[in-house]
C-alpha cells in the first residue's frame, strides 16, 4: 500500500492535470547569514523573513503552491506579471547541523534506496534539506527537478517551467520521499516535508540491516 502523508498547503509541486500556470519572478530562499537553525520553527521562520523582505523590496507575490508549481510572479495589484524571468540553478546550502537521530535516519534510507525529490527554488524543499541537516542531507539521494533553472518569456529562449522528466507524475509533489518496497515491486510515497520523528516512524515498517 502506498504511504500518503497530508499533503502541506505550501508544499511545492505542480499537479499535470492542473489548469492553472505560473511565473518564478525571484528566487526564493532561506537566508544564509545569520547561525544555523535549531528547529524547524526556526527554519520556517527565516525562511518566512527572507520571503517579506523580497516582497517589501521588489513589489512582487512570492507565492508556492500545490496548484501554482513553480512560484508565482504577480504585480502589487494581483495580476500575473509578463516581464521575463531567467533564474538559473544555484544549488541551496544547507545551514543546520545533524543530530544523531538525523544521521541515523540518513544511513536507513541510504540502504533502503530511498530518494527525496524537490526543486531548488521550493521553499518546502529547503526547510526538509535544513531539517536533515547538511551531514544527513549529504547522504541522501536528492533528485533536482529544475536542474538547469526556470525561464520564461525570454526573447530568443525557450520557457522552462517544466520538471525533468524524472520528475513528472507521479513524482511531481515536492518535497516528496520515494522508498522502494521490500516485497514485491512499486514504491511508498511520501509527499510534504517531514519531521525526524515522522520519518523514524515511516521507517519501522521496513527491515534495514545494520
Amino acid at each position: 500500500m502506498m504511504i500518503r502523508s497530508v499533503l502541506l498547503p505550501s508544499s511545492c509541486g505542480l499537479r499535470r492535470h492542473s489548469n492553472r500556470h505560473s511565473t518564478l519572478r525571484t528566487l526564493t530562499r532561506a537566508a544564509t547569514s545569520h547561525p544555523s537553525p535549531k528547529t524547524p520553527e526556526d527554519v520556517q521562520a527565516k525562511v518566512e523573513v527572507r520571503r517579506r523582505s523580497l516582497m517589501a523590496s521588489t513589489g512582487v507575490l512570492l507565492l508556492s503552491s500545490p496548484l501554482l508549481g513553480v512560484p508565482g510572479a504577480f504585480a502589487a495589484n494581483g495580476q500575473k506579471s509578463q516581464d521575463p524571468v531567467n533564474t538559473p540553478y544555484q544549488e541551496y546550502q544547507v545551514q543546520s547541523e545533524s543530530s544523531v537521530a538525523a544521521l541515523e535516519v540518513a544511513s536507513k534510507l541510504q540502504k533502503l534506496g530511498a530518494r527525496l525529490y524537490g526543486a531548488f527554488w521550493c521553499v518546502d524543499c529547503q526547510r526538509q534539506k535544513e531539517t536533515l541537516g547538511k551531514e544527513a542531507f549529504a547522504m541522501t539521494t536528492f533528485i533536482e527537478c529544475y536542474p538547469i533553472g526556470v525561464r520564461k518569456n525570454v526573447e530568443g529562449l525557450p520557457d522552462i517551467v517544466t520538471p525533468v522528466e524524472a520528475c513528472g507524475n507521479p513524482y511531481d509533489m515536492w518535497p516528496m520521499w520515494v522508498i522502494p518496497k521490500q516485497r514485491g515491486e512499486g514504491e511508498d510515497m511520501i509527499q510534504g516535508g517531514q519531521t525526524i520523528e515522522a520519518l523514524q516512524k515511516i521507517l519501522t515498517k521496513y527491515k534495514v540491516e545494520n
